[in-house]
Protein backbone atom coordinates (compact mmCIF):
# COMPACT_ATOMS: atom_id res chain seq x y z
CA UNK A 1 0.00 0.00 0.00
CA UNK A 2 2.77 2.43 0.90
CA UNK A 3 4.62 1.76 -2.37
CA UNK A 4 1.54 2.97 -4.23
CA UNK A 5 1.13 5.97 -1.91
CA UNK A 6 4.74 7.08 -2.34
CA UNK A 7 4.23 7.29 -6.09
CA UNK A 8 1.11 9.40 -5.59
CA UNK A 9 2.83 11.68 -3.09
CA UNK A 10 5.72 12.17 -5.50
CA UNK A 11 3.27 13.21 -8.23
CA UNK A 12 1.69 15.71 -5.83
CA UNK A 13 5.11 17.05 -4.82
CA UNK A 14 6.07 17.77 -8.43
CA UNK A 15 2.89 18.71 -10.29
CA UNK A 16 3.19 18.64 -14.04
CA UNK A 17 6.23 16.37 -13.95
CA UNK A 18 6.78 12.67 -13.43
CA UNK A 19 10.50 13.17 -12.72
CA UNK A 20 10.26 12.16 -9.05
CA UNK A 21 7.96 9.21 -9.70
CA UNK A 22 10.18 7.93 -12.51
CA UNK A 23 13.27 8.38 -10.31
CA UNK A 24 11.57 6.42 -7.54
CA UNK A 25 10.51 3.62 -9.88
CA UNK A 26 13.96 3.35 -11.44
CA UNK A 27 15.80 3.50 -8.09
CA UNK A 28 13.44 1.01 -6.48
CA UNK A 29 13.71 -1.44 -9.37
CA UNK A 30 17.51 -1.22 -9.53
CA UNK A 31 17.93 -1.63 -5.77
CA UNK A 32 15.63 -4.65 -5.64
CA UNK A 33 17.49 -6.12 -8.61
CA UNK A 34 20.88 -5.51 -7.01
CA UNK A 35 20.10 -6.34 -3.40
CA UNK A 36 17.42 -9.07 -3.53
CA UNK A 37 20.04 -11.82 -3.72
CA UNK A 38 21.90 -10.38 -0.72
CA UNK A 39 18.66 -10.15 1.20
CA UNK A 40 17.84 -13.76 0.27
CA UNK A 41 21.25 -14.90 1.55
CA UNK A 42 20.67 -13.01 4.79
CA UNK A 43 17.23 -14.62 5.16
CA UNK A 44 18.74 -18.09 4.60
CA UNK A 45 21.46 -17.57 7.23
CA UNK A 46 19.29 -15.96 9.90
CA UNK A 47 16.56 -17.55 12.03
CA UNK A 48 13.18 -16.86 10.43
CA UNK A 49 11.61 -15.20 13.46
CA UNK A 50 14.48 -12.73 13.71
CA UNK A 51 14.21 -11.97 9.98
CA UNK A 52 10.48 -11.33 10.26
CA UNK A 53 10.89 -9.10 13.31
CA UNK A 54 13.77 -7.07 11.85
CA UNK A 55 12.20 -6.71 8.41
CA UNK A 56 8.77 -5.76 9.76
CA UNK A 57 10.30 -3.25 12.18
CA UNK A 58 12.44 -1.77 9.39
CA UNK A 59 9.47 -1.60 7.04
CA UNK A 60 7.16 0.05 9.58
CA UNK A 61 9.83 2.44 10.88
CA UNK A 62 10.78 3.61 7.39
CA UNK A 63 7.12 4.13 6.51
CA UNK A 64 6.67 6.31 9.61
CA UNK A 65 9.77 8.38 8.87
CA UNK A 66 8.80 8.68 5.22
CA UNK A 67 5.29 9.82 6.14
CA UNK A 68 6.78 12.53 8.35
CA UNK A 69 9.10 13.76 5.59
CA UNK A 70 6.22 13.79 3.08
CA UNK A 71 4.09 15.69 5.62
CA UNK A 72 6.80 18.32 6.01
CA UNK A 73 7.12 18.62 2.24
CA UNK A 74 3.39 18.99 1.73
CA UNK A 75 2.63 21.32 4.64
CA UNK A 76 5.80 23.44 4.96
CA UNK A 77 7.48 23.74 1.53
CA UNK A 78 7.82 27.51 1.87
CA UNK A 79 9.61 27.16 5.22
CA UNK A 80 12.13 24.76 3.67
CA UNK A 81 12.78 27.18 0.83
CA UNK A 82 13.08 30.14 3.22
CA UNK A 83 15.46 28.21 5.49
CA UNK A 84 17.79 27.65 2.52
CA UNK A 85 17.81 31.38 1.68
CA UNK A 86 15.36 31.09 -1.20
CA UNK A 87 17.02 28.05 -2.71
CA UNK A 88 15.20 24.71 -3.15
CA UNK A 89 18.12 22.68 -1.82
CA UNK A 90 16.25 21.47 1.27
CA UNK A 91 13.17 20.61 -0.76
CA UNK A 92 15.28 18.60 -3.20
CA UNK A 93 17.09 16.91 -0.31
CA UNK A 94 13.77 15.93 1.26
CA UNK A 95 12.52 14.57 -2.07
CA UNK A 96 15.65 12.44 -2.39
CA UNK A 97 15.19 11.34 1.22
CA UNK A 98 11.61 10.26 0.49
CA UNK A 99 12.79 8.15 -2.43
CA UNK A 100 15.67 6.54 -0.53
CA UNK A 101 13.58 5.75 2.54
CA UNK A 102 10.85 4.26 0.32
CA UNK A 103 13.48 2.04 -1.33
CA UNK A 104 14.68 0.82 2.09
CA UNK A 105 11.06 0.05 2.97
CA UNK A 106 10.69 -1.88 -0.28
CA UNK A 107 13.82 -3.91 0.48
CA UNK A 108 12.47 -4.69 3.94
CA UNK A 109 9.27 -5.87 2.30
CA UNK A 110 11.31 -8.17 0.07
CA UNK A 111 12.95 -9.68 3.17
CA UNK A 112 9.55 -10.21 4.80
CA UNK A 113 8.10 -11.81 1.69
CA UNK A 114 11.06 -14.14 1.25
CA UNK A 115 11.05 -15.21 4.89
CA UNK A 116 7.31 -15.86 5.01
CA UNK A 117 6.62 -17.24 1.54
CA UNK A 118 9.54 -19.62 1.47
CA UNK A 119 8.49 -21.56 4.56
CA UNK A 120 4.74 -21.58 4.71
CA UNK A 121 4.24 -24.24 2.03
CA UNK A 122 6.77 -26.47 3.78
CA UNK A 123 4.96 -26.03 7.11
CA UNK A 124 1.59 -26.81 5.52
CA UNK A 125 3.03 -29.97 3.94
CA UNK A 126 4.26 -31.11 7.34
CA UNK A 127 7.29 -32.94 5.97
CA UNK A 128 5.24 -35.02 3.51
CA UNK A 129 7.21 -34.76 0.24
CA UNK A 130 4.33 -35.75 -2.03
CA UNK A 131 2.05 -33.19 -0.38
CA UNK A 132 4.83 -30.58 -0.66
CA UNK A 133 5.15 -31.28 -4.39
CA UNK A 134 1.38 -31.07 -4.81
CA UNK A 135 1.14 -27.80 -2.87
CA UNK A 136 4.06 -26.31 -4.81
CA UNK A 137 2.39 -27.27 -8.08
CA UNK A 138 -0.91 -25.73 -6.93
CA UNK A 139 0.89 -22.57 -5.87
CA UNK A 140 2.64 -22.31 -9.22
CA UNK A 141 -0.65 -22.76 -11.08
CA UNK A 142 -2.27 -20.11 -8.88
CA UNK A 143 0.56 -17.67 -9.53
CA UNK A 144 0.33 -18.21 -13.29
CA UNK A 145 -3.43 -17.63 -13.13
CA UNK A 146 -2.95 -14.48 -11.05
CA UNK A 147 -0.25 -13.12 -13.37
CA UNK A 148 -2.50 -13.79 -16.37
CA UNK A 149 -5.33 -11.84 -14.75
CA UNK A 150 -3.04 -8.89 -14.02
CA UNK A 151 -1.67 -8.84 -17.57
CA UNK A 152 -5.20 -9.14 -18.95
CA UNK A 153 -6.27 -6.04 -16.98
CA UNK A 154 -3.51 -4.02 -18.61
CA UNK A 155 -5.02 -4.45 -22.06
Amino acid sequence: MWKFSVGLFLVVLSPGSLRLTASYGFTNGMCVLLFAALIGDWVDKTPRMKVVKVSLFTNNFTICINALVVLVLLVYPEHLTAAAAGDDVLVTLCEVLVILIAVVSSLATVATQISLERDWVVVIAGGNKSKLASESQSLAAYLVSLATRVIYCLY
